[in-house]
């Protein structure tokens, strides 16, 4: 049921925060934000950025920096110690006071769909969900990969990964809280959607271009880590009961058959995803992560 929050917002100021993690992106950080100031938005949206830098080392901070200074619209947050992109974007939202905020990488997520967004939020959507359609210029190891991924995630976890195969998303203000009570998803950057039938949740479409500008920071084995952390943040107890049943049923026949190396390396990998569903469950970036810079000492 809609509450006072979610009604009238066309007819009322709001602002919008855009959420943006960032690392080594200093030469797509104008760029990025001469397109957010072409956007179609009416007066009564105030709409502002803010970029979380993690680990960068190439003039990244210092244009940030530079950028902040002249433009009160942008602030900046530069974190100790790489923690990845996930609690990035916790933390940006941990620092916006903003109606709603929306989450996006600097290169790879188109901004013209911003106006669309905020209408929607208007509307009284808590959630506006951006799903991609289509990605040209990706490598053919990471489109296998892609289309592999949904399929397993779905058999151990049950979650529709195409749903939110992207994380680019608005967010409200309450619903952002949320997400900050549930450190369990905040490396995967996925979280439970309301119910679409609630008209809490709002869907856009988009065909997308992979970066054309700097590298991207996800090699094979970060995909890897980062797959597999999703997999075990959407794990059910009972899921993961029935995975390590199996496991260990499948370590037996392979002792028995003299396949005893095998069977104890399935074992540690059983003990390390157990170990990493109690951590993902239980780790608190926020306590951790802290600012060695930001936008209120460069002004």
């Amino acid at each position: 049921m809609d509450g006072p929050d979610q009604r009238g917002r066309d007819a009322q100021a709001i602002s919008v925060d855009i959420v943006v993690p960032v690392r080594n992106e200093a030469e797509n950080i104008e760029p990025f934000l001469a397109s957010i100031e072409a956007l179609p938005l009416p007066p009564e949206v105030a709409l502002s950025v803010i970029f979380i830098e993690d680990g960068s080392s190439d003039g990244t901070v210092e244009l940030l920096r530079a950028i902040s200074q002249r433009d009160a619209r942008v602030r900046f947050y530069s974190i100790e110690t790489g923690f990845g992109e996930g609690p990035a974007i916790v933390y940006g939202l941990s620092r916006s006071s903003a109606d709603a905020m929306i989450m996006m990488a600097v290169e790879s997520h188109p901004p013209v769909l911003i106006p669309a967004m905020i209408q929607a939020f208007r509307r009284g959507a808590r959630v506006v969900q951006c799903v991609r359609d289509s990605l040209s210029g990706r490598s053919r190891r990471r489109d296998a990969m892609t289309s592999i991924y949904p399929g397993i995630i779905r058999l151990l976890t049950g979650f529709d990964y195409h749903a939110q195969n992207v994380y680019y998303r608005l967010v409200s203000r309450d619903f952002a809280l949320e997400i900050l009570e549930s450190p369990r998803f905040w490396r995967f950057i996925r979280f439970p959607l309301p119910d679409p039938e609630s008209g809490a949740l709002e869907v856009v479409h988009a065909n997308m271009q992979e970066r054309d500008r700097g590298d991207s920071e996800y090699g094979i084995f970060r995909l890897v880590a980062f797959g597999g952390d999703g997999i075990i943040a959407w794990m059910s107890n009972i899921r993961l009961f029935a995975v390590t049943l199996a496991a260990v049923s499948l370590a037996g026949l392979l002792t028995a058959a003299g396949l005893t190396a095998l069977a104890t390396a399935l074992m540690i990998l059983v003990l390390l995803i157990a170990a990493r569903f109690v951590w993902i469950r239980n780790t608190d970036y926020l306590t951790k992560m802290i600012a060695k810079e930001s936008s209120n000492a460069a002004r």
